[in-house]
């Protein structure tokens, strides 16, 4: 990677890293050959008041996802008033465990696999670029992504989402 940085001389560069100690800080500029005279460290903390973590003692086993059907029950807010939601999973079949938790909870069994859903949206990063891209551009304009559960996310032409 270090020989493709050398061919973007003069271009800036931009890196992202959360919670990363000073080794690691170290060990990614000696890989990348940037050396400490080369790069402006700017130092912050995202503020973002309307993100809330919620932490609770696990009862069952961090696959299975079931101890998210206590906090995202179905009680007095309906679900087309809940907030959008982002979850992280590291694989695709993780990711469609949390969406039948979050829809068992809510009432709505079945529900992941509708790609029209108000309440959950599948996306993950396990997908083509041009997937990719169209997934981003259809959530971020609030159109649902057409899901085939058996194949992953697949995005329709943005014109067929209208």
């Amino acid at each position: 990677m270090a020989a493709q940085l050398d061919a973007t001389e003069g271009v800036p560069i931009l890196l992202l890293l959360a919670t990363c100690w000073p080794v690691a800080i170290q060990s990614v500029l000696e890989n990348l050959k940037i050396t400490k005279d080369n790069i402006t460290f700017v130092r912050a903390e995202l503020t973002r008041p309307e993100i809330r973590i919620l932490r609770l003692l696990m009862l069952h086993s961090l696959k299975s996802d079931h101890d998210l059907i206590p906090i995202i029950k179905q009680q007095e807010t309906h679900s087309k008033d809940i907030a959008p939601m982002l979850i992280y999973s590291g694989q695709r079949n993780a990711t469609l465990q949390v969406m039948k938790n979050v829809n068992k909870a809510r009432g709505m069994h079945g529900a992941e696999y509708n790609p029209w859903s108000s309440m959950i949206s599948h996306y993950h990063a396990n997908t083509g670029d041009y997937a990719k891209e169209g997934a981003v551009t259809a959530f971020a304009s609030g159109k649902p992504i057409k899901y085939l559960p058996d194949d992953g996310p697949v995005v329709a032409e943005m014109e067929d989402l209208a």
